[in-house]
């Protein structure tokens, strides 16, 4: 007898895709029938979407109460509403499937049904056939559509078979029958080329299966921009992203033979260890939607947020709280506050629970005293806090309360003296309040590049210019030139030959002349070191663009 798979464990590094097996067969192909005409004749007059099959039956076709769950073909169905009457569909060719599963749609007419009611078959030879666990919901509001799967694994076979017996009164009407399995996908990732460089840096993906790309991720973020060259190549663009990422090329499942790729980014040899709180406002103007506390990223690394949250103290106990998700990268601020701020706004992240006009509420007991403040958590784990002690002594009243630019480390115990209190603030966003950003002097901050490379073409025997330009802390920078050479390497360019570079203490530009068909499409980017060389940073990648001249012949007369 054939027996029930119920585990399935693929333990290869092969990825794997589930797939339909036919196409859920919604009872209908478009042509001609009757309500009420029997499954025989509807199989007859080849009205069944998947014909290939077999279609048996003792029920009927019904294009009333059609089926309404999400993606539901919406037509006909195959009605049972007596014991004994069934449906079945045969020839079903499952062989090279794993982890074979049902889906089906199933309409009852009761409350009381539970799906015991309905016995759902499956066989190998259309002799000897083994029950599939069915379970509907019932009681109050269950009567209707459902589409359910059922928790039990098919066997691979040449003619599966399946069928669905009445074996009550309750009605029960059937549509878009489908089997699912799993698939080795077909997409596959040999080589890329290069195998480093930084945003923006073009790669070629060598492989197989590239035609239907719908998407191309490095490290679980979509490509700049992508191009399908034929089923074989793929360009994609590196997007604003560091690290060592995986590329992953999705064209119906995710591709096997994954390569990691390495996204140059920002660099410190001294570093600031976590995020930090840099500024608590409390301006006189509008001050029941206009408080709010800002977090600082004095890192040389994007941190990624989910799971972080800000909490606001007041009378030295926790009361509100912000959930941080998104990104923030070296050198940014962000802010908390109320959802609809007069001034200072708009904010990072919002809740309209920050209102001091609600009775009670977090923000109307937060006055800007020494036991008002903030906590900044990863997770459970408090990692920074803004705080003086538990008196009502006014600290921060109607003013700003500052992070003191050389603070480039998080404290999670209170300490008054990492802080600094501004001038009376009218209205936020004022200065000395400056929601959003930060002045400071952390060593850890690698300075921000920018290159314009336009215009990025030019003819056959001329040249181009390009110029970068860097901001932040540690000026003045230096400036170094790469080019992506053939064998995969970010050479540094050394001014010689073709290139010349000219540098000021905030930018650089690189002179290409006597541009060459050849050159067509090296990509370069431009690398910035701050006063010291502690911090780096580095521009996107861009790609040069020659114009061949045409081709020219003489014409003589005689």
């Amino acid at each position: 007898m054939t027996r029930l798979i119920f585990l399935l464990i693929l333990t290869s590094n092969i990825a794997y895709c589930q797939v339909n097996i036919f196409p859920p067969e919604s009872m209908y192909n478009g042509i001609g029938g009757m309500n009420g005409e029997s499954i025989a004749s509807w199989e007859t007059n080849n009205r069944f979407e998947n014909d290939a099959f077999g279609m048996f039956g003792t029920g009927d076709m019904r294009n009333t109460n059609p089926s309404n769950y999400p993606g539901a073909s919406g037509t006909w169905n195959v009605m049972l509403n007596s014991p004994t009457e069934y449906f079945q569909m045969s020839g079903i060719n499952t062989l090279n499937y794993t982890g074979i599963q049902l889906t089906v749609g199933i309409r009852k007419s009761t409350i009381a049904e539970d799906g015991s009611g309905l016995l759902v078959e499956f066989s190998i030879d259309s002799i000897q056939w083994e029950a599939i666990p069915l379970t509907l919901p019932s009681g109050p509001g269950t009567a209707g559509w459902h589409y359910v799967q059922p928790a039990a694994f098919l066997p691979a076979a040449t003619k599966l078979h399946l069928r669905f017996t009445s074996i009550t009164t309750t009605e029960f009407r059937l549509d878009d029958i489908c089997l699912k399995g799993i698939l080795p996908c077909p997409t596959l990732i040999t080589s890329i080329f290069p195998v480093t460089g930084p945003p923006g840096t073009e790669v070629r993906i060598k492989g197989s299966g590239f035609s239907g790309t719908s998407q191309v991720l490095f490290g679980g973020i979509a490509a700049a921009s992508f191009l399908v060259v034929n089923d074989s190549t793929l360009l994609a663009m590196v997007p604003s992203i560091a690290g060592s990422v995986q590329i992953i090329v999705s064209a119906g499942c995710n591709s096997n033979g994954n390569k990691l790729f390495e996204v140059c980014g920002a660099s410190c040899n001294l570093n600031g260890s976590n995020l930090i709180i840099s500024e608590l406002c409390d301006p006189i103007a509008d001050f029941a939607t206009d408080r709010f506390i800002e977090i600082f990223n004095p890192t040389s690394n994007s941190i990624i947020l989910d799971g972080w949250s800000v909490k606001a103290i007041a009378n030295y106990s926790e009361c509100e709280s912000w959930e941080l998700t998104g990104i923030i990268h070296p050198g940014e601020a962000l802010t908390c506050g109320f959802t609809n701020p007069v001034y200072g706004g708009p904010h990072d992240f919002s809740t309209a629970d920050w209102n001091a006009t609600v009775t009670a509420s977090c923000c109307s007991f937060w006055n800007g005293n020494r036991r008002d403040g903030a906590a900044l958590y990863q997770g459970t784990v408090k990692v920074d806090e803004a705080l003086f002690e538990n008196t009502s002594v006014g600290w921060f009243n109607d003013r700003c309360l500052l992070r003191i630019d050389t603070i480039c480390r998080p404290n999670p115990t209170e300490n008054s003296a990492e802080w600094i209190v501004s001038d009376l603030i009218n209205m936020a966003g004022v200065t000395p309040s400056s929601p959003g950003e930060h002045i400071t002097h952390c060593p850890g901050i690698a300075p921000s590049v920018f290159a314009d490379p336009y215009p990025a073409e030019a003819c056959e025997g001329g040249s181009l210019s390009f110029h970068a330009a860097a901001l932040g802390p540690g000026q003045p920078f230096t400036f170094t030139w790469f080019v992506l050479e053939s064998a995969g390497n970010w050479d540094a360019i050394v001014p010689s030959g073709i290139y010349s570079v000219m540098s000021a203490p905030t930018g650089s530009t690189l002179l290409i002349s006597g541009l060459q068909p050849s050159m067509n499409g090296i990509q370069y980017y431009c690398k910035a070191y701050n006063q010291g060389g502690g911090c780096s940073s580095v521009s996107d990648a861009f790609k040069l663009g020659v114009i061949a001249l045409p081709a020219t012949s003489a014409i003589f007369h005689y």
